[in-house]
């Protein structure tokens, strides 16, 4: 973009100034330009003329740029003279280096810092110690510590930039900072008060570092976002967060009502010494006790880096080795993104390397199922002797309720004739006789009810010997196959070595449909992918939205907030201290930003969600194969023992398991009192 020309510009030696193209869009204080004829070097001039404390102050800075401790800062250099008027000065321009924040993102981490791994992330922080601890040593306060402050080069060079702001004492004089971004400032600064109203410390520096280490080491992440234990807990305005100590990582993170969010690494993945540095620096008494200096982050820093190990199933992961297991590992495995890519990672069609493997494996798994030796009979019935004694309890009850049946039937006959003969005369031999069968048929009747009800003890009774004849045998057949016990332990690990192979093979079939039907849906929603990566090239750290001002920006980062994609997924929603009307003038923004979004048919769909869905096939799928390579090697390792095994040997094994579910099953019926 091109900004208005701006003619008349000199040196504060009188050389002339030629300003070039407008460098970005314009800051809050005023607009980078690049100088013609200086490839290494950029102008900053002011939107408003610099008064004289600010002329003053910047003079000092321009003295002090030939300090070696601060070679890599972007100081300035010479103040500018705009038509007369002192309105900027000259600076060390670090082209092809990249702010902070994109390589602390993990979205624009993939697009601007490809192909990176942790260990690049943790030797950026020791640079980044390094640079402020020089900047210290220079006896400067930076004050302003941000990640837009800080730019990266490829090899992980650290650069500061926007060095006018610095805090700086000079002739008795102290010219505070009186800017600060509000997720790092500490919290004893977060007392309502204009910033320029405190003097700044390397200790409140100290803090910011911290937050900017945690975000690189933790994944854009802020170490006071995270989850509230009470639910019902009221909004929370971001300093308020800082100013109660809520660090959601640390050992007093429950005491303080807060623990940290889902998928996210611990500080037990990180190295001693980081831990104790991220506990010192957000402890409620840091203020007083003191944080770690600049050295003892860029000593624990380097610390780490020697600590980090290769993971043993992801070559692209590196992971502290006092952590005993790679959380990226971790993350993935229980649904969380993946964080770096694949070594193997590849825009286009996956090519199934290991396909070829998977077929040697299902005729493998095909060869030794066949050797299995059946151990479960799941369809076995009940003995002919069981089933027999069991019909004839059956006869038996069906008897004795034939006999109460038809007692009672002959008893109302009975009686009826009882009540006929009663009606005659109560001396009659007739009703004597009567009321005599009467007594008879229902004495019969309740004997013949009361025995069809008695099954449990018929069962009990008749079924006693069966019994002690099952219960002998199966203590007979347990000490026999027990004698043989080798057998049955090679048989055993057999079985389970072809069951795991049989369930690798079914899940490296299943990653495999899976996958396809993902591509599938990619193409399928080729507009919305494209928009999707459009938005998440747009950071809303580098943006301007009209009537958002920087707190609000502040917090939106300080939940992970951070690009226009994260907006329109809706994640804004649930920040804490976020008003509506603030929300919706994001949406309002969010709506102009899409309807300047154009749709090309011609450009190949999701190319991002492409590269996603075939990392994370070709993490799942390399991860099966090398299990089945294990499994399958298992098999091999098990296969001279199974030849000691003799087919008759088998087949005896087999009968006796055969045998022994069998009695099982019939003491099993024979337990049945019903």
């Amino acid at each position: 973009m091109v900004g208005k020309r701006i003619v008349d510009c000199t040196s504060s030696t009188g050389r002339a100034v030629r300003l070039g193209k407008q460098i970005g869009q314009p800051g809050g204080e005023g607009t980078i330009y690049a100088i013609e004829g200086q490839r290494g070097a950029v102008a900053k001039i002011y939107h408003e003329p610099l008064t004289g404390d600010k002329i003053v102050k910047l003079s000092h800075l321009c003295s002090l740029a030939e300090d070696p401790r601060l070679g890599c800062c972007g100081m300035p250099r010479e103040l500018l003279v705009v038509n007369g008027i002192p309105r900027g000065f000259a600076m060390p321009f670090f082209a092809g280096s990249k702010e902070l924040h994109l390589l602390s993102s993990p979205t624009s981490r993939r697009r601007e810092f490809p192909k990176i791994r942790f260990d690049f992330l943790v030797h950026v922080a020791r640079n980044l110690a390094a640079e402020v601890e020089n900047v210290h040593a220079a006896g400067l306060v930076i004050g302003d510590v941000n990640c837009r402050g800080f730019l990266v080069s490829a090899r992980g060079l650290v650069h500061l930039i926007d060095c006018d702001s610095f805090q700086v004492r000079h002739q008795g004089r102290t010219f505070r900072c009186d800017v600060g971004m509000p997720e790092y400032l500490a919290p004893e600064l977060h007392t309502g008060a204009s910033l320029g109203s405190f003097d700044r410390t390397p200790d409140h520096d100290a803090f910011a570092l911290g937050v900017l280490v945690f975000q690189l080491l933790f994944q854009d992440r802020h170490p006071y976002f995270g989850v509230p234990l009470d639910p019902q807990e009221p909004h929370l305005e971001l300093g308020e967060i800082i100013r109660r100590h809520r660090f959601a990582y640390g050992a007093r993170a429950t005491q303080a009502g807060v623990r940290r969010p889902p998928l996210s690494l611990s500080l037990a993945d990180l190295s001693p010494g980081l831990r104790d540095c991220f506990e010192r620096t957000f402890h409620p008494d840091a203020a007083r006790l003191g944080r770690p200096g600049m050295a003892a982050w860029r000593t624990a820093l380097e610390d780490a880096g020697r600590q980090l190990v290769e993971c043993p199933t992801d070559r692209m992961h590196r992971f502290f080795a006092a952590a005993g297991e790679c959380p990226w590992c971790r993350i993935e495995g229980d649904g969380g993104p993946h964080y770096f890519p694949s070594s193997q990672g590849v825009s286009g069609p996956v090519v199934l390397a290991g396909q070829a493997l998977v077929e040697r494996a299902r005729r493998l798994l095909a060869l030794h199922r066949r050797a299995l030796i059946p151990r479960e009979f799941p369809d076995l019935a009940p003995s002919p002797d069981i089933v027999d004694l069991f019909a004839a309890i059956d006869r038996r009850l069906a008897f004795y309720r034939s006999v109460s049946s038809w007692a009672f039937i002959l008893l109302l006959l009975l009686g009826i004739l009882t009540l006929g003969a009663c009606s005659q005369r109560h001396d009659s031999p007739a009703f004597a006789w009567f009321l005599t069968a009467d007594i008879l048929l229902l004495f019969l009747g309740f004997i013949g009810a009361a025995l069809a009800k008695d099954r449990p003890i018929l069962i009990a009774r008749r079924g006693e010997p069966l019994v002690i004849e099952r219960t002998l045998r199966l203590n007979a057949l347990t000490l026999s196959i027990t004698d043989r016990n080798w057998q049955v332990n090679t048989l055993t690990q057999h079985e389970q070595a072809v069951t795991n192979l049989d369930r690798l093979i079914t899940a490296h079939t299943e990653a495999v449909t899976e996958h396809r039907a993902q591509l599938a849906g990619i193409h399928a929603n080729a507009r919305e992918f494209q928009l999707n990566e459009y938005l998440e090239r747009i950071s809303l750290r580098t943006v301007k939205i009209p009537q958002v001002g920087p707190a609000q920006l502040s917090l939106l980062t300080f939940a992970g907030v951070t690009t226009a994609a994260d907006l329109r997924r809706g994640r804004h929603l649930v920040i804490q201290g976020m008003p509506r009307t603030i929300l919706a003038r994001l949406d309002a923004w969010l709506e102009s930003l899409m309807a300047t979004f154009k749709y090309n048919p011609r450009r190949p769909a999701g190319v991002a969600q492409i590269d996603d869905a075939n990392d994370h096939h070709l993490r799942l799928t390399t991860r099966l194969e090398q299990d089945l390579a294990k499994a399958m090697a298992r098999l091999d390792t098990l296969r001279p023992a199974l030849e000691k095994i003799s087919p008759a040997e088998a087949a005896s094994l087999s009968q006796a398991y055969r045998d022994l579910r069998q009695t099982e099953v019939d003491l099993a019926q024979l337990a049945r009192k019903t």
